[in-house]
């Protein structure tokens, strides 16, 4: 049950700083008592209802709602966190007069999270009909990689200019310019990929 394994209790949503946690490094429980909107309560009722989380920052969590843990963070298992974000289904019985109770189980990475006191544990809390919510965030996922494709194809044609100049030196040892042109397009290239 939330609260037993030890850890701070704080309320959610709210930042690092607001919670006070800085220098923290260890589990903490966040909760909240959430009103559900009218779309919200017509997809509890439809059996529907999904919980949206934005992405974590520097650390990994589980999700509680009415007691009963309903999905963790990609990574929590095994320590490694991606910061996506994600939807979990709730069951209808974790709805109580038109509020959801929510307890967040979070592992706080105190020395990374200290690097932005701002940021919160999570970077959005949404309720409403799972199915939106998943769409929601294939729209936003697909628009970032829309944004990125350019810089991946930039990337590919740096790529193969630095193949062809590696070809051209290792034809002509003399001429180092191949060389020394096809290591500085790999760091153009591999520049381009790291900031995309």
């Amino acid at each position: 049950a939330p609260g037993e394994a030890g850890g701070r209790v704080e309320r959610f949503p709210a930042t690092w700083q607001e919670l006070g946690l800085a220098g923290y490094d260890g589990v903490v429980w966040l909760r909240a008592r959430l009103p559900l909107d009218a779309e919200a309560q017509l997809a509890a009722r439809e059996g529907r209802l999904g919980l949206l989380l934005g992405p974590s920052s520097y650390g990994g969590y589980e999700v509680y709602a009415g007691g009963r843990l309903v999905g963790s963070s990609q990574g929590w298992a095994g320590g490694v966190v991606r910061p996506v974000s994600e939807v979990f289904s709730l069951p209808a019985e974790t709805v109580e007069d038109g509020r959801v109770d929510l307890a967040l189980r979070v592992r706080r990475i105190g020395w990374l999270s200290d690097r932005r006191p701002d940021a919160a544990p999570v970077a959005e809390v949404l309720l409403g009909s799972e199915p939106a919510l998943a769409d929601r965030i294939e729209v936003a996922s697909s628009r970032r990689l829309r944004g990125d494709l350019p810089l991946l194809l930039l990337s590919g044609l740096c790529l193969a200019a630095v193949l062809n100049h590696l070809l051209l030196y290792g034809r002509r040892r003399r001429q180092r310019e191949h060389l020394w042109f096809g290591l500085m397009t790999l760091g153009f290239a591999l520049n381009t990929l790291a900031s995309s």
